[in-house]
This record gives structure tokens, C-alpha cells and sequence, in this order.
């Protein structure tokens, strides 16, 4: 790499294979704290994405550590939406709001991805198809046997 310094006089990146201290393995350990330093501050002097995409073009394996949770990066427009991993639902609460799409598809099944539930949100529709009816169902709240 040729050697430059940015705006705020860091390096963007160095010239390691003109350095002695760093031209062979066992020079790289007896300097390694100043490898590191050396790296850090090229590290430093660019963004992490600025990295990853250089490094990428290189085939040299690199990705971004986001500090957010994965399900803040999953469910980005930069990266979901990109990715058409997402699909908007509408929960009985919060409204509409983005929800990953099923990881995998079936042959002979429709995969969905349907907002969450609330706790008893289908308790009605489930004890009237086991054969309850009204009175029987509001016995059952009443009795707190369910929700």
C-alpha cells in the first residue's frame, strides 16, 4: 500500500512491506504491539463501511460490526429492503411495521409472515371450533381458566 496522511494527519493506510520491522513473521511478532498501533490507525482514518467494501473488492473477508441489535441491522431498509427480506404486517397493537419474511419457502405450503399475537387474541375462535359456545367461553374467562 502507498503510504498517505488524511485531513487530520493520520495515516490512511502504510506501506508495511517497505518497513523492516514488519517484512517477515518473526519480525511481525517481535513488533507486533506496533503492527497493531500502525493498523489501528489506518483502520481509524476511514469508515468501517469504507473498509468492508475495499477489503471485499479484494476477496479478503470483511464485515461491518454494527453496535445496533442484529434485528435493528436485519430489519433496515439499507440491508432487508435490499434484500427484499421484508414485508409489512399489521399487529392489533403497534400497527404496521416491517417483519422478516420466511427464511425458507414450501413446496406445497404458503409460508407467512403474519404479525404477532396477543395473549388470548384467538382464545374465542379456538373454543368455538372445539364446540363452545358464548356462555360457555365468558364461564371460562370469568373462572380465569383462560384468557
Amino acid at each position: 500500500m502507498a503510504s498517505s496522511t488524511s485531513r487530520n494527519g493520520t495515516p490512511d493506510d502504510a506501506d508495511l512491506a517497505a518497513d523492516a520491522r514488519f517484512a517477515d513473521e518473526a519480525s511481525r511478532r517481535a513488533h507486533d504491539s506496533d503492527l497493531a498501533r500502525v493498523l489501528a490507525a489506518v483502520f481509524a482514518a476511514r469508515p468501517a463501511q469504507y473498509w468492508e467494501d475495499h477489503l471485499l473488492r479484494r476477496d479478503v473477508g470483511c464485515v461491518v460490526a454494527h453496535a445496533e441489535p442484529p434485528e435493528a441491522v436485519l430489519q433496515s431498509k439499507e440491508f432487508a429492503g435490499a434484500a427484499d427480506l421484508l414485508v409489512q404486517v399489521e399487529h392489533p397493537s403497534f400497527g404496521e411495521h416491517a417483519r422478516l419474511k420466511p427464511y425458507i419457502e414450501l413446496s406445497r405450503s404458503e409460508t407467512l409472515a403474519e404479525p404477532g399475537v396477543l395473549a388470548g387474541q384467538h382464545t374465542n375462535d379456538i373454543l368455538a371450533e372445539l364446540g363452545y359456545d358464548a356462555p360457555a367461553i365468558a364461564s371460562l374467562k370469568e373462572r380465569g381458566i383462560v384468557a
